[in-house]
């Protein structure tokens, strides 16, 4: 699933193992992955002042994002493991991981520049 199906919700086809029609199931969206994407918003939103705030907010943006994508993964790691099926783990892909990636990031950056300005 993409992040976009992640937040909003997705419809899945598993096949029967009766050899019938496929099975489909609703799957809900994930509020932490809406939180994630509004922060980052947030973060993008405030980077366009330049502030001592504005990096205080966008550090936390950052690391709000950060905790909230390891919090997702926490829960649809544990909804798996408790679903059991025909899935054994869960796969991160490419763009899970730079979008965390990219808030840690955005942390150090912001820290460091927090520090800096502090120093001044």
């Amino acid at each position: 699933m993409s992040g976009m199906q992640l937040i909003s919700g997705e419809t899945v086809e598993t096949p029967s193992t009766a050899g019938g029609p496929p099975n489909k199931q609703q799957l809900p969206g994930q509020p932490l992955a809406g939180l994630a994407f509004a922060s980052a918003g947030v973060g993008l939103g405030v980077s366009f002042i330049r502030s001592k705030r504005s990096l205080i907010a966008q550090t936390t943006a950052g690391v709000a994002g950060a905790f909230l994508l390891l919090l997702l993964k926490a829960k649809i790691d544990h909804d798996v493991f408790q679903g059991g099926q025909s899935i054994t783990s869960a796969k991160y892909g490419l763009g899970f991981w730079l979008a965390f990636l990219l808030f840690v990031a955005t942390v150090g950056l912001n820290g460091s520049l927090l520090v800096k300005s502090r120093r001044s």
